[in-house]
């Protein structure tokens, strides 16, 4: 995504409208009302699995998977396959990150792969059985809607930027976990195909009925339409192989789509090993590559892809930034240390958040560090085919970024007047 200068004026201007309403609103609480506390207690980092069990989890894979991690070999980055990078933390569930010296993304440099986890279950059979508790979850009602609504979504701008007329899209969606993609896709007439490395996911998947190969089986024939990677690329040791791959299966005007924790969210940059969602895995390959857009960029070129479009959903914590940014919280730290009581935050600094946060969320969309990173991509001599498609997936986001300034603006009728779409890129 490239951002609009009108975009970025006007969300710096609901930034200034947000601080301004904030320091208002502070002269409006009563003086005994800042003593008063509200606790806020931590979560687990998917919201398809209980407290209990993502917790159990990472306790079982600590007591021994860090000894099975030493043993396996080194890799390189994943983004740029530099082997020069430097160690910066180790995570809550025992694995060692380090930063590319040349594109700075944040990896773990093992081998780590689906294998080593059925050596652990081997090893911890409880393991195992926690593992597919939590699978089991992503069948929930809500679980399943929820994933519908959001990856069908993301297919129906995939559709658009295709640009070609109404007919049945091949579509095949790498690290499609228990199938919900697939029913997403089944949803717009599509003909859907799932990999998946987990056996258990595998095993549910094929339950319900859907068409899901095992990753180590041969790839299906292509061409594809649409090849997706909805949370799955930061869970793979190569990922350039796997890119490669895909590129070749893809029509030429077909489209690499991916979704990733984003590397330049603020909550992972601040909180870094102490964040829940930056781990290396505790039941399967985990977050083992974190990618920024610069880093991600790199990586699709090697594999012979033209990224087209960018963006980023869903918005930081506020509240788990300010307390651990305050010293009111250790983040997983607390959680895993049975010292998670709750965060105190003064009534004061919530409604101070409460005031500028929308706005600050619209500087996230518009700078790229929301929590997850959302890229499309395309084999590099197809890119000049997608212009049109672009165009109008860039006029809606001007449309809705612009729509939510002009709502933070809404008493400032002299801001708002300013926030025509005209203007070039930056």
């Amino acid at each position: 995504m490239t951002a609009p200068i009108e975009d970025l004026n006007s969300a710096i201007a609901a930034v200034a409208t947000g601080t301004a309403r904030a320091a208002a609103a502070l002269g409006q609480i009563e003086p005994d009302a800042l003593a008063r506390l509200s606790n806020y207690p931590l979560n687990p980092p998917f919201s398809n699995m209980s407290r209990e069990d993502w917790l159990a989890s990472v306790r079982l894979w600590l007591e021994m998977g860090p000894k099975l991690v030493k043993r396996l070999p080194k890799r390189n980055c994943p983004a740029c396959g530099s082997a020069l990078g430097r160690d910066l933390f180790q995570s809550y569930d025992g694995y060692t990150f380090c930063e590319c010296n040349e594109c700075f993304a944040w990896y773990v440099p093992k081998q780590i792969t689906m294998e080593l986890f059925e050596q652990f279950f081997d090893m911890c059979p409880e393991a195992r059985q926690v593992a597919h508790k939590m699978l089991e979850g992503r069948l929930a009602v809500d679980s399943q809607q929820a994933d519908r609504e959001r990856i069908g979504a993301y297919l129906d701008e995939l559709i658009i930027l295709n640009g070609e007329g109404p007919r049945r899209f091949r579509y095949l969606d790498y690290g499609c976990g228990v199938g919900n993609s697939l029913i997403a896709a089944l949803d717009r007439g599509m003909e859907p195909v799932g990999l998946e490395s987990d056996g258990s996911a595998l095993q549910l998947a094929r339950s319900r009925r859907h068409n899901v190969r095992d990753i180590s089986e041969p790839l299906p024939e292509g061409p594809f339409d649409f090849i997706s990677f909805w949370e799955s690329l930061e869970h793979m040791a190569e990922p350039l192989a796997v890119l490669q791959q895909c590129a070749r299966l893809l029509r030429p005007r077909g489209l690499i789509a991916i979704t990733v924790p984003n590397q330049d969210s603020p909550i992972v940059k601040l909180m870094r090993g102490d964040c829940p969602y930056v781990h290396g895995g505790a039941n399967t390959p985990g977050h083992i590559n974190l990618f920024g857009r610069n880093s991600m960029q790199r990586l699709l070129e090697r594999a012979g892809l033209a990224l087209l479009d960018s963006d980023v959903q869903y918005s930081n914590n506020p509240i788990d930034l300010f307390a651990y940014f305050f010293g009111r919280s250790r983040g997983v730290a607390d959680m895993l240390n049975h010292e998670d009581k709750g965060i105190e935050i003064p009534r004061l600094g919530l409604q101070v958040l409460n005031s500028i946060w929308p706005s600050i969320n619209l500087i996230e969309r518009v700078l790229l560090t929301g929590p997850i990173l959302r890229v499309t991509a395309c084999r590099k001599d197809a890119a000049p085919l997608f212009h049109e498609g672009l165009s109008k997936i860039r006029e809606r986001r001007r449309e809705d970024i612009t729509a939510n300034a002009r709502q933070l603006l809404g008493e400032h009728p002299q801001a708002t007047a300013q926030l025509t779409p005209t203007g070039p890129a930056l």
